[in-house]
């Protein structure tokens, strides 16, 4: 089974380690982006029960309390877009203090998707849960951490293959390119 931690985006299969590529170009872009009709859902559950820890929509206003999510849990990260386009799953990375992609990766799309990968509407997708790969949350108890979703309608104007998002940061110089994403944010706890 190959595993892809959650928050430090190690990928693994047996004992040996892939790194995740290595990307240089902060784009700042908020946690919740709305676009006119495009809606997005993000759910996050551990994988044992199915139990849902935390969701998100581009409806969201409300600031919701973090989750907590136990360091070592297997867990799924499912998502829909009501508009077909194209998207990328991002989670933190408390080693570089950037977003890292989590999907679409090696795993998932061997033969890669620098634009991001096609979604159609209405299709829910889930990341973590298959026999491809597994996500397993990594990283130090009591840190704040987050998974960020970003829709963009076409595969052009997705991050590119230097991009990575810094979520939440100088809303003045958001990306040109028009975008919706969620996010979800929890707490990790000891074991």
């Amino acid at each position: 089974m190959k595993y892809q931690s959650l928050m430090l985006v190690l990928l693994t299969l047996g004992n040996s380690a892939v790194s995740a590529e290595e990307r240089t170009n902060p784009v700042p872009v908020m946690t919740r982006s709305v676009l006119p009709n495009v809606e997005l859902a993000l759910d996050l559950h551990k994988l044992e029960g199915a139990r849902s820890v935390a969701s998100a929509t581009t409806r969201s206003t409300a600031p919701m309390a973090p989750a907590e999510l136990q360091v070592g849990t297997l867990a799924e990260v499912c998502f829909r877009a009501n508009a077909t386009g194209y998207v990328t799953l991002w989670s933190d990375d408390p080693a570089t203090n950037r977003a890292v992609l989590i999907y679409p990766n090696a795993f998932s799309h061997p033969e890669g998707a620098s634009g991001g990968v096609g979604v159609a509407a209405d299709t829910k997708v889930c990341v973590g849960g298959d026999e491809q790969f597994r996500l397993r949350v990594a990283g130090v108890p009591g840190k704040r951490e987050a998974v960020y979703l970003h829709w963009t309608p076409v595969s052009a104007t997705q991050l590119g293959p230097a991009d990575f998002p810094a979520i939440g940061r100088d809303p003045a110089s958001q990306p040109t390119a028009a975008y919706a994403s969620t996010s979800i944010e929890y707490i990790l706890v000891d074991p």
